[in-house]
């Protein structure tokens, strides 16, 4: 795991937020205590589980570089929420593929004049499988 210093002074302040013993880990009742103050409670179970998941040593708590992966595995998990949001919103028919007429669609409702020739180009360089169509998986190496 390779993380910028930014990234880590981020999740280092979020760490800290947690650990409200300052032990240098996240136990389930700080996790309970953190998701309360900010208004989202949750039930022992979810945090019983959110523990699991993070605990990779299996100490039935959470240390700094737990925490980094479990950030890491959400960051990714919210990006990929968030593109296929996008790609279900671009996808008008709901055929599972983005075609021409959407892509160029989708690009001026974002305020970008483009050509058909210029779509063709876009899904020429991401269509892996040479079907003239955007795939979901393909929408996300493009993105």
């Amino acid at each position: 795991m390779s993380l910028t210093n930014e990234q880590k002074e981020n999740f280092r302040q979020s760490f800290n937020q947690f650990d409200q013993d300052g032990n240098g880990t996240i136990d389930a009742k700080e996790l309970k205590d953190v998701f309360h103050k900010m208004g989202n409670p949750v039930t022992d179970e979810v945090v019983k589980n959110m523990i699991e998941s993070a605990d990779l040593d299996k100490s039935g708590t959470v240390d700094f570089d737990e925490f980094c992966k479990m950030m890491i595995k959400y960051e990714e998990q919210g990006r990929e929420q968030a593109l296929k949001q996008a790609f279900t919103m671009f996808d008008t028919d709901n055929s599972g593929f983005l075609e021409e007429g959407e892509i160029k669609n989708a690009m001026e409702k974002l305020g970008n004049t483009v050509t058909i020739e210029q779509v063709k180009e876009m899904i020429k360089q991401v269509d892996t499988d040479s079907d003239g169509k955007v795939s979901f998986e393909e929408f996300k190496k493009m993105m």
